[in-house]
């Protein structure tokens, strides 16, 4: 009985030890849109995001930030680069080192971690909607690579 016990606990401990991986090893990019709605300003603003890097198969690194649309968006600047977008299973990954200002003001002075969901049949990032980001709110992020990546376990 106990053999049997320690069989089971070693193969759920092989299985919560695993990280999920990335299939590329190349650069990327990461297409979408961001909703930020910045404290003080009362309006949401909705950008076109555009994230560059390298990925390899634990990680993908973002080494330059650029958001482009209307209004306010060209205002919008990344700071703290590079920033990393991490796998942690085949349905989630969190976007780390997120920092941004607005016409020169910061959201935040420190990084954040903005956290979501990842879908390996839409090749989609969308971020947990509503997140802190110093004194602004990450209302949405949705974020597409290309080429496609897959998570697996």
């Amino acid at each position: 009985m106990i053999r049997y016990a320690l069989v089971v606990l070693l193969l759920f401990a092989g299985q919560i030890a695993q990280a999920a991986t990335i299939n590329a090893n190349l650069q990327f990019y990461f297409f979408g849109t961001l909703a930020l709605k910045p404290s003080g300003l009362g309006t949401t603003i909705t950008c076109n995001v555009e994230l560059t890097g390298i990925a390899n198969p634990s990680i993908a690194t973002i080494v330059n930030a650029k958001f482009t649309g209307l209004g306010l968006c060209p205002a919008l600047s990344a700071a703290g680069l590079p920033w990393s977008w991490t796998p942690t299973s085949v349905t989630s990954a969190y976007l780390a080192g997120v920092k941004l200002s607005l016409a020169g003001t910061a959201c935040s002075t420190s990084p954040v971690t903005l956290n979501g969901a990842w879908s390996n049949s839409s090749t989609a990032f969308t971020a947990s909607p509503y997140q802190p980001l110093g004194g602004c709110i990450v209302q949405s992020l949705f974020l597409s690579p290309t080429p496609s990546f897959t998570i697996s376990p």
